[in-house]
């Protein structure tokens, strides 16, 4: 589950949250939220009035879409992975394609049953992601 700050901060995650709900589960969202909404600190009338009389708004202080943070890069340790050999050259094999493979009668090699004269190749794909 996605973080519950990143969600609430980004609109299109939290509809994308809300809209999977089951009727009875959005209803109780519904109300929750809607009980909770008094507690959201929100400036005052005052204050809003005050900083539009200095040229100030809220969107000048926040964001209007929450930052995300960029995915970090999977450290693939070729040990961890599995190969098959198709055309003389070792092949990735990558997630549930493990299981496609291995129905199809492929034989699946992790990287330290390959044959010897394959490793250098597998490493280079690991290492090339």
């Amino acid at each position: 589950m996605a973080d519950f700050k990143t969600v609430l901060l980004n609109k299109n995650a939290l509809k994308e949250a809300l809209s999977s709900l089951k009727i009875g589960d959005a209803i109780t969202a519904h109300e929750n939220l809607t009980e909770c909404m008094s507690s959201i600190k929100l400036p005052s009338d005052e204050l809003l009035k005050m900083m539009a009389d200095q040229g100030l708004s809220i969107s000048d202080f926040a964001p209007s879409e929450a930052p995300t943070a960029p995915r970090k890069p999977r450290n693939n340790k070729v040990e961890n992975q599995s190969f098959v050999i198709s055309d003389d050259q070792p092949v990735w094999v990558k997630g549930r394609s493990v299981s496609s493979h291995r129905d199809a009668g492929d034989t699946i090699y992790k990287y330290d049953d390959l044959p010897q004269k394959y490793k250098a190749a597998a490493e280079e794909k690991v290492k090339a992601g």
